[in-house]
């Protein structure tokens, strides 16, 4: 993403709020909502079973001191705050940071049950439970899709994301113009990502690996935005490929060791695996796998846009393969009823995709393509270099 030097943030004073602000939606109670205008001036949504609804909205400098508490000076032991322009072109600001929870005069019940049940927890005035995993409040999540809180809102943006992970210890904050820029279903698919990226205090995660690489692809017009945020929230992490640059990849692999590709071509009998795996359901692909790589971006002969990886591969390095394997294919379009193999498998933010893996000749390549035409589906005994040409380098 590119930082913006001239992107105002909006404070409680309509004075300074830029044109695009829309001061007609600041209705929600002072409880129930966000603002996040510098490192100093900030509110949180945290839990409290004290006060009606289950949550109540923590800040810096409170300006209604009834129905608001108070952040304490030292939450934050280091906070970063940034303000730019996201994926979708649109201006997002943002907190993040390292935090100590222990300070916050919050209940000690976990974070991530809130969003389940209330019912059976028993709160205690305490600091925040430093083994929380922690949890997710939003604008447009939740089973209503209105915000959980419901109705809460971030002021002078049309949506807001925020974490607490007590256990990490981080919080973040992200405030968007576009609500695409602020993804908030990822936690109930990824059960704990990382959703706001930055570069103090906070380690790569998938969710960074959108914001960062594929933020490249969308402005250079070569994956859909809305369709990668789609395509996380409707297919399972196990059943997924994705290309974000030559170090970072899924792949399809037996879900079992050392079976043939070809024998694997079961429903169930495949996995993802992942260079940077971002949920208990994929596999590890090591860094010694591909002993030489090739990445690339292009457009195909539909002339619309694909991405590729192509190389020589390490077999052993995997104990889901057979290294005299002949190999086999994966895709998206094939198998049964073109319903691919596996089954209704997707690569993130393209229409299609076509992956062989080749042990015995150490080859390896997945493509993934805007035009199902650029992803050859029907030659599946033909080999790497004849389904997607590139560089294999053996």
């Amino acid at each position: 993403m590119t930082a913006s030097t001239n992107v105002e943030v909006p404070w409680l004073n309509g004075s300074c709020c830029p044109a695009y602000i829309d001061t007609s939606i600041w209705t929600s109670a002072p409880q129930n909502i966000l603002q996040a205008p510098s490192k100093e001036l900030y509110n949180l949504f945290l839990t409290d079973h004290f006060i009606q609804g289950g949550t109540q909205t923590l800040c810096t400098y409170p300006y209604n001191a009834t129905l608001q508490g108070t952040i304490p000076q030292g939450f934050f032991r280091s906070v970063a705050f940034a303000k730019g322009i996201g994926i979708t072109g649109q201006p997002y600001v943002q907190l993040t940071g390292c935090i100590v929870p222990q300070l916050v005069d919050r209940m000690s019940v976990m974070i991530l049950p809130f969003f389940f049940s209330l019912a059976d927890e028993v709160p205690q005035r305490q600091g925040l439970n430093p083994a929380d995993a922690g949890g997710q409040y939003d604008s447009n999540g939740g089973v209503t899709l209105q915000g959980n809180p419901i109705g809460s809102q971030c002021l002078g943006y049309a949506s807001y994301v925020e974490l607490i992970e007590p256990a990490g210890p981080r919080a973040c904050i992200r405030c968007c113009i576009d609500p695409v820029d602020c993804p908030v279903t990822l936690v109930r698919s990824l059960r704990r990502p990382l959703i706001i990226p930055s570069l103090t205090a906070m380690k790569t995660t998938f969710t960074t690996l959108l914001f960062a690489g594929f933020a490249a692809f969308v402005g250079a017009g070569l994956v859909n935005k809305r369709a990668v945020f789609s395509d996380i929230n409707s297919v399972s992490p196990d059943n997924i490929v994705y290309i974000a640059d030559a170090e970072t990849f899924c792949m399809i692999m037996p879900r079992t060791a050392h079976t043939d590709i070809g024998v694997s071509e079961t429903p169930g009998g495949e996995q993802t695996y992942c260079t940077k795996p971002y949920s208990p359901l994929q596999g590890t692909i090591p860094p010694g796998f591909f002993r030489n790589i090739s990445f690339v971006q292009a457009k195909g002969n539909s002339g619309q846009p694909y991405v590729q990886i192509t190389g020589c591969i390490d077999p052993t390095q995997i104990d889901r393969l057979n290294a005299n394997d002949g190999g086999g294919q994966y895709d998206s379009n094939g198998g049964d009823g073109g319903r691919g193999n596996p089954e209704n498998s997707k690569c993130i933010g393209y229409s299609s995709y076509v992956e062989m893996v080749e042990p015995s000749s150490r080859h390896a390549c997945l493509r993934c393509c805007t035009d199902d035409s650029d992803c050859n589906v029907g030659m599946d005994t033909s080999g790497c270099s004849a389904i997607i040409p590139g560089e294999y380098f053996c």
